[in-house]
């Protein structure tokens, strides 16, 4: 498959993860706004868990996403990149919801769902670099 369609498929996958950015963003927003907190969480918890969950997001989904592209680039299968987006998408969303309730099984799903994403990119990155040698 060409690499413009395997970058595609993970453009969508990064869309979905986009609007969930959004929302996450969206929920602390509202809850600065009602609190009256302009800086930090004035220790408000819903405050506190809104804004983990928005800041987890965004310390790992980008690294989640440029690795699969560099696997795409790497030559990787198209079910590959879907199994991971999927996954990330699960596992973000698993995990944001379970901060957000103080469910931490859940979270611990979320990010083993996230790790998997990372590390089966990785090794696949690794692994084709080493094939090349």
């Amino acid at each position: 498959m060409p690499l413009l369609n395997l970058l595609q498929i993970l453009a969508v996958y990064g869309a979905v993860l986009g609007r969930i950015f959004i929302g996450l963003s969206v929920l602390t927003i509202r809850t600065r706004r009602a609190q009256q907190i302009s800086l930090g969480t004035g220790d408000d918890d819903t405050l506190q868990k809104r804004m983990r969950a928005h800041a987890n997001f965004a310390e790992y989904v980008p690294l989640a996403l440029i690795l699969p592209a560099g696997a795409a680039i790497m030559g990787a299968h198209p079910w590959f990149l879907h199994a991971g987006g999927i996954l990330l998408c699960a596992g973000r969303l698993g995990h944001a919801g379970a901060i957000l309730s103080g469910t931490l099984r859940f979270r611990a799903y979320g990010m083993m769902a996230t790790f998997l994403v990372i590390l089966a990119a990785s090794g696949h990155i690794l692994a084709s670099f080493a094939a090349q040698l």
